[in-house]
């Protein structure tokens, strides 16, 4: 998977989508190995993407386009985006002191999403797409009920983030996601 976001341009195209944001203190973005720990973070003004979380999109990706228009390309680059979106709202939230009221997770969700909603109705479509497709892969692979340390997670289910950001990119755009919802 290291070659393939070589291969995409993925942090490159990460550092030039976040450059015209002014934050008080370099922000870095790193890609690494995490001891099998399939996740992300935000810590110290460094944003953390493990290859294993790389690895999960990957072997989770479609063989071939789905009825609703997810590529496989997209159902990788569209959670990985989100991700890294995601934690870039906690750097935002830490360095420029936002206030957040309620959950902070939830807040970073919506913020990633707000930002992708502003790139241009093709590529939000494609990466709000993408996102879906995670959550609901996530939500189909589950068995059995949920359990209560699920629903006390800082996260709030697949289920909710996935109808989370539908509702979001929904509002924003009936038209561009109705047959999404």
């Amino acid at each position: 998977s290291y070659e393939h976001l070589k291969e995409i341009r993925f942090l490159e195209k990460l550092q030039e989508f976040l450059s015209p944001f002014r934050l008080p203190r370099t922000l870095s973005v790193k890609v690494e190995g995490c001891d099998g720990d399939a996740n992300a973070w935000y810590e110290n003004d460094l944003i953390v993407v493990c290859y294993e979380y790389v690895d999960e999109l990957w072997k989770a990706m479609p063989t071939e386009t789905t009825a609703t228009g997810v590529t496989p390309i997209d159902a990788l680059v569209g959670p990985l985006f989100d991700t890294c979106l995601h934690e870039f709202a906690h750097a935002i939230f830490d360095m420029l002191q936002v206030p957040v009221l309620g959950r902070e997770e939830d807040a970073a969700d919506q913020v990633s999403a707000y930002i992708m909603l502003h790139l241009g109705k093709a590529e939000a479509r494609r990466l709000i797409g993408g996102v879906a497709y995670a959550y609901k892969t996530e939500v189909d692979a589950a068995t059995g009920p949920l359990t209560m340390t699920q629903f006390a997670d800082v996260h709030g289910t697949p289920a909710q983030r996935y109808y989370d950001v539908l509702c979001i990119a929904y509002g924003a755009d009936a038209q561009l996601f109705g047959d999404f919802v």
